[in-house]
């Protein structure tokens, strides 16, 4: 016998689909209730966190690589002015130097914490500007957005947790994101002007302002990376043809394999946004490889953020909209990113021990790692000498009549 009553459902399935559809909807409802600015902020905060605990050198302060001879050390050496604007590596970075300048406030112990402390704060603040109303233009959904600023926090390379230095990568991500935003704040010209001076990657983000009519940010904007690059193309810097060889091997099978999945899932997802931050990466790798040799070396892998960023734009959006490419992609990114989490180990070195010498009348030598930067103090600020790119074990000159030329205690 049919039963006449169409809506009576005695399928067990159905009535258990039903109540977790019902629950689903509740949730939604009371998502919909928080407000925007705690979503923002959270995203901050688990951001900010995330970037904190992949950077180990907040538990055991250290400057590796060039930080301490040709950043902190300098701060003692220059006018605050010429060192502000100096391009040791071939372009301005004005941001990573204010920054450096900015830690002679704390104690000299605690410097290369501050710096990596900044390096977080930027990119939970980048964070948060994917994930606030502001970006909501692009992407109306604030869950959609919120999942996208997360996943600043799992990109699959250590990089832009590492140091101040590595900024730009995402700072380019921002001003990216920036370029397709139909309306205009007097805070995006300040912000446009520190991005594009953070380095010469994030200028790179500037053709995609004038995918549309150009407006006074377009042309600012144009301007400051016109002077990153013709600052870059007058300096010393190494310049090669684009090695497409090397950018392969640095994307590897993830890399290439994410591309592919974007490529299938861009339909999906808001095209000028996706164009504008997948290709600002693309022009970093291009860019990258013409400006370094032996591109496929291992740690050229920094040249990835801003790709990656780009990559975890269109999945998530993509994925929001169950698109099987955009799920494969945020399973792809985030599990990449968790293992790089998961990896990330302590610190060694005794910064600590020998952080006062710099800047000090002593001459003394601190080891930094790896050790052919190790900074070899004068004793007088006007006698000393930066390492030069790739560092060397070379002294500085000394004074006439210094103390014995000594590694610093400890």
């Amino acid at each position: 016998m049919i039963d006449a009553d169409p809506d009576h459902v005695d399928d067990p399935g159905s009535l258990e689909g039903g109540r977790t559809r019902r629950g689903i909807d509740r949730l939604a409802e009371r998502a919909a209730d928080i407000p925007q600015g705690f979503v923002v902020l959270a995203v901050a905060l688990v951001v900010f966190g995330l970037a904190a605990y992949r950077n180990p050198s907040l538990v055991n302060p250290q400057f590796v690589f060039e930080e301490a001879g040709t950043y902190w050390a300098m701060t003692f050496a220059q006018n605050p002015i010429s060192f502000l604007f100096d391009t040791w590596v071939g372009y301005l970075n004005v941001l990573p130097r204010a920054v450096f300048l900015a830690a002679r406030i704390v104690p000299p112990e605690l410097a290369p914490a501050f710096e990596r402390t900044a390096e977080s704060v930027a990119i939970a603040t980048v964070a948060a500007f994917f994930a606030s109303d502001r970006f909501g233009s692009v992407v109306p959904s604030r869950w959609t957005r919120a999942g996208f600023g997360l996943s600043l926090g799992l990109l699959p390379t250590f990089a832009p947790y590492g140091s101040i230095l590595h900024v730009h990568w995402v700072t380019a991500a921002f001003l990216a994101g920036l370029s397709v935003l139909p309306d205009r704040r007097w805070t995006d010209y300040p912000a446009a002007a520190i991005a594009v001076l953070s380095g010469l990657p994030a200028a790179l983000a500037a053709p995609f302002f004038f995918l549309r009519r150009p407006d006074r940010l377009a042309i600012l904007v144009a301007v400051l990376a016109a002077i990153q690059v013709l600052i870059t193309l007058e300096g010393t810097r190494s310049r090669h043809l684009f090695d497409l060889k090397g950018i392969v091997i640095q994307l590897g099978p993830a890399g290439l394999t994410a591309l592919a999945l974007a490529l299938i899932a861009f339909k999906d997802v808001p095209r000028r946004a996706a164009f504008a931050l997948l290709g600002t990466g693309i022009l970093v790798l291009l860019a990258g490889s013409a400006a370094t040799r032996n591109f496929e070396a291992p740690v050229y892998e920094r040249f990835m953020v801003t790709y990656w960023i780009g990559i975890a734009f269109i999945g998530v959006v993509a994925a929001a909209r169950r698109r099987t490419a955009g799920l494969l992609l945020v399973a792809l990114v985030a599990s990449l990113g968790v293992y790089a989490v998961v990896r990330v180990g302590p610190t060694t070195g005794k910064w600590a021990a020998n952080a006062r010498c710099i800047g000090g009348p002593v001459p003394c030598v601190v080891p930094i790692n790896p050790s052919r930067y190790d900074v070899h103090w004068p004793g007088d600020p006007a006698l000393y000498q930066p390492p030069p790119r790739g560092g060397v074990r070379t002294p500085s000159p000394t004074p006439s009549s210094p103390a014995p030329s000594s590694t610093a205690p400890g």
